[in-house]
C-alpha cells in the first residue's frame, strides 16, 4: 500500500516546477546578517580553544562561499549558503598559523543544519575519504563528494576509539554522541576540554592523534563499531502526530538559478505523509504518477538522508538534459 503522502507535498513541488525565476547570488566574504528566510550553515570552530580564521563552504556543485571568524564570534559561526546544494564541504584556515591553508575540515548533509568544525570533524573526514588528501577532496568536490553514510561510519570509529573519554564527560554518551552536529561551546570544558587535549597530524601516509597525559592512547582503525549507534540504519522508526515541511535548494532553469521559493514552513502534515527509509521508494514512485511522464522525461530521485522519531530529512532532485533541473531539501520537523 502506498504512504498516504498529502496534497499539501505535491502541491509545493508542482509550484516548484512552474516558478517565477529571480537572480541570486551566494559569495560572501564577510559576517553579515542574513534574511530571514535564508539557507544556512552553522556550527562551533575550535582549534586550541576558539577558532579565528576563516571559514570556506562548498557545495555539491562546486559554489563557495566564505565567512570571516573574529575573537568576538567565540568561534560560533553562521554562514548563508542560500541557492546551494547539498552536501557541502567545510574547511576553516586559522589566522594563528599563517599558512593560508585549510587546517581543519567538516561535512554538512543538508542545509539549516549545524555542522562543527574540529580535529574530530576533521579526523572523521579524513576516514570517510580513505585517509586521502582533504586539500584535493576539497578542491574536487563537485566530482568527489562523501555521502552521509561515509561521514556517520566514520564518525563511528572516532567515538569507538574515544568511548573512555566521551563517557568521562557528563552528559555525553559515545554511543550516540554526534560530534560533528551537537552544539557546543569552545570554553575548555566538557567536550572542549577534550578537544583542546586532543592533537591531530595528517601526514602523507595517515594521521598522527594523541591525547595529551594518555601517553598509552592508540587509535585502532579497525576497532568494534557495533555498540555505536550513529549509523544504524537498519533501526525502523515509528513517527506519530503531526509534521511541518520546510523546503530548500535549488532550481535552475536554462542557467538561471534560483531558490526554492517557501519561506515559511507547512505545518499539519500528517505522520502518515511523512518520508521514512521504509517507504522512499514508494513515495518516488508517487510523485512520478502525479506528475506523468516525469520519470520518463528525466531522471527523478527521492532519498531519505536521515530519519529519526522527531526529524526527517530527504533530497530530491530532477532534470531534464541541461535545460531543467531542480535539488531540493525537504525537512519535515515534529510539532511539539
Amino acid at each position: 500500500m502506498k504512504p498516504n503522502i498529502n496534497h499539501t507535498f505535491l502541491t509545493i513541488i508542482l509550484f516548484l516546477l512552474i516558478g517565477i525565476f529571480s537572480g541570486c547570488s551566494s559569495d560572501s566574504d564577510s559576517n553579515p546578517t542574513a534574511p530571514a528566510n535564508a539557507d544556512m550553515l552553522s556550527g562551533t570552530v575550535a582549534k586550541n580553544g576558539a577558532g579565528i580564521g576563516t571559514i570556506y563552504v562548498t557545495d555539491a556543485n562546486g559554489n563557495d562561499v566564505n565567512v570571516n571568524l573574529l575573537a568576538d564570534d567565540n568561534g560560533q559561526y553562521s554562514i548563508d549558503v542560500t541557492g546551494m546544494t547539498p552536501p557541502f564541504i567545510i574547511g576553516f584556515d586559522s589566522e594563528d598559523n599563517g599558512t593560508g591553508s585549510i587546517d581543519l575540515y567538516s561535512f554538512a548533509k543538508a542545509l539549516n543544519t549545524d555542522a562543527n568544525v574540529t580535529d574530530l570533524t576533521t579526523l572523521a573526514v579524513f576516514l570517510a575519504n580513505n585517509e586521502t588528501d582533504l586539500g584535493e577532496l576539497y578542491e574536487n568536490w563537485a566530482s568527489t563528494q562523501l555521502s552521509d553514510a561515509d561521514i556517520a561510519a566514520a564518525q563511528e570509529i572516532v567515538n569507538a576509539n574515544l568511548q573512555a573519554q566521551i563517557d568521562a564527560i557528563e552528559g555525553l554518551n559515545a554511543e550516540d554522541y554526534d560530534f560533528l552536529s551537537t552544539a557546543f561551546s569552545p570554553d575548555g570544558t566538557g567536550i572542549a576540554a577534550l578537544l583542546e587535549a586532543v592533537s591531530l597530524d595528517l601526514t602523507e601516509t595517515g594521521f598522527i592523534i594523541s591525547i595529551a597525559d594518555e601517553n598509552q592512547f592508540i587509535f585502532d582503525k579497525g576497532i568494534d563499531t557495533s555498540s555505536i549507534a550513529l549509523n544504524d540504519t537498519n533501526t525502523t522508526t515509528t513517527l506519530t502526530g503531526t509534521w511541518c515541511l520546510t523546503i530548500g535548494g535549488s532550481i535552475t532553469l536554462n542557467g538561471k538559478t534560483t531558490t526554492a521559493p517557501l519561506e515559511e514552513p507547512e505545518c499539519g502534515i500528517p505522520a502518515s505523509a511523512v518520508p521514512t527509509e521504509e517507504n522512499s521508494a514508494s513515495i518516488s514512485q508517487l510523485i512520478s504518477e502525479n506528475y506523468g511522464n516525469v520519470d520518463a522525461a528525466g531522471s527523478l530521485n527521492y532519498e531519505i538522508t536521515s530519519s529519526s522519531a522527531t526529524e526527517v530529512v530527504a533530497s530530491s532532485s530532477f532534470n531534464v538534459g541541461e535545460a531543467y533541473s531542480y535539488n531540493l531539501v525537504l525537512t519535515y520537523t515534529k510539532q511539539p
